[in-house]
Order: C-alpha cells, then structure tokens, then sequence
C-alpha cells in the first residue's frame, strides 16, 4: 500500500529519477533485475509465455565520430517499444537501454522492471545495440586495426548521434530522456549524462564500475567469492592452474604442452 500511494505521488522528473533510483538500488544485488552475469553480458530474461517483440530497425553511424576525414559508416541494430507512449504528450518520457559487451536481446524490450516502469510513466523504449556485438558490425573484421574503434568514447557518440536521429525521427524534441544501464552500460548511462547533459536529463547506473582502473582486481574478487561459495577449493584449483600456465609458456617445451593440452 505505502509503494503504491508513493508511485500514485510521483508528478516531476526528479521524483520520477528518485524513484527509479531507489528501486535499483533495492535489485542491485539481484541478477533477477537486469539479468546480469559474469562478463557484464545480458542474459535471458524469465518468462512465462512467448510474446511478441519489436522488429530490428537501423541507424547509420559514422565509424569514427571524431575523425572527420573518415567518412566510412556501418549500421546499427536498435529496438523500440511504443507500447504505453502517447505521442501527443510533450511529458512522456524516453527511456534508453543501453546495450553492453553481448548481443542485444529484443525481449528485454517487452519485460523487465524498466517496461514496468514505462507503463507507469507512458514512457517510449528503446534500445540501442553496443558496437562490435550482437549483428552491429563496424567493420568487416575484428583484427586489431579495427579493434581501436571500440571504446567507450565512440560508444557514447553513438549514443549521442542515435539520441539526435530518434528526436527527429519520431518528434521528441520536448520529451525528457532517461538511460538505464547495468555493469559496464550503467558506467555509459552515467558518462553518457556526464558527457552529453543536454541530450539525457537522467541515468539510472546499475552496479556501473564508473572510475574505470587498468587492473581491475576488485571485479576478480567478485568472481572468487562467487566460486568459492559455490564449490570450496575451486579458487585455488583455478590459481594453481593459472600459475602452472605461466611457468609453461616460458619455454619452448612449456608452450608445446600447452598446445597439446588445448588442441
């Protein structure tokens, strides 16, 4: 009863943010809220009977949104839901899912507590798949001259290019944006309302690793934990492994063994 007289009160685009923000804050230890696993990947998400979700559509991007003179382009994959939207009110919001480091999976578009959230608020969803997964393919291959256009900064101009296309595609200039994202899209959601204010007014950041380290030992932690509590002495089956690698591949005959043991 107090959590639907709350929502009942919710009129402004800060009370919707503290909201929201105070849900995920509550799901933030679940995998049940974003589905989230090792790796940052989305998973599949629950459910009960087959439904029904939105067509693939595409966007053309710039490879390199910060090289001028490179004008090479690639097509994007993006979903949208327009299920509980009322084009007509100025007031509806947009939520952006920002895809991660996996294939971007359409049910989430149909599921999930964001959807729930857009049925309340009359909210458009969309989302965008991260370059280089899923069916959004850069570049012909994934060699390493091409790999240095993977990054967060040409992530977040994707963002940022897709947030203009959609506005004047679908008459959102006075509409309010939200970004939702989970582990490494939770970091984008918050740089992407960092980097670009005038283009998202809020982001909803999930367990987002937002001060980004080289050697990022506090994520290994997580996964020692989760194995050792799920089956004992597996972390130090692992380490002994690890080491076990590093002596062999210091030789000729060390590397060898290891070749043979992964063929």
């Amino acid at each position: 009863m107090f959590m639907c007289c709350a929502i009942m009160e919710l009129k402004t685009l800060y009370e919707l943010l503290f909201f929201i923000t105070f849900i995920s804050i509550s799901y933030a230890m679940s995998p049940l809220f974003f589905n989230k696993y090792g790796g940052g990947f989305m998973g599949i998400p629950h459910i009960e009977h087959k439904m029904t979700t939105p067509p693939a559509q595409w966007i053309k991007q710039r490879l390199d949104h910060f090289n001028h003179v490179d004008t090479r382009t690639w097509k994007q994959r993006y979903f949208v839901n327009d299920t509980f939207f009322n084009y007509s009110d100025a007031s509806a919001p947009v939520f952006l899912m920002i895809g991660g480091e996996g294939k971007a999976n359409p049910l989430w578009m149909v599921t999930g507590s964001w959807i729930e959230y857009a049925e309340h608020f009359g909210a458009l969803c969309v989302m965008l798949e991260h370059r280089y997964y899923g069916t959004s393919h850069p570049t012909e291959d994934m060699s390493v001259k091409n790999m240095v256009y993977l990054n967060s900064e040409q992530a977040l101009a994707d963002l940022a290019h897709f947030r203009h296309y959609m506005t004047e595609k679908m008459g959102l200039s006075q509409n309010k944006w939200i970004a939702f994202g989970g582990s490494y899209p939770g970091s984008l959601a918050a740089w992407f309302r960092l980097k670009y204010p005038h283009m998202v007014d809020g982001a909803v950041a999930t367990s987002g690793p937002l001060l980004a380290k080289v050697n990022f030992l506090e994520y290994l932690e997580v996964v020692q934990n989760a194995l050792e509590s799920t089956v004992p002495g597996c972390t130090e089956a692992i380490q002994q492994a690890v080491q076990s690698i590093e002596q062999n591949i210091k030789t000729a005959a060390g590397r060898s063994s290891i070749k043979d043991l992964f063929k």
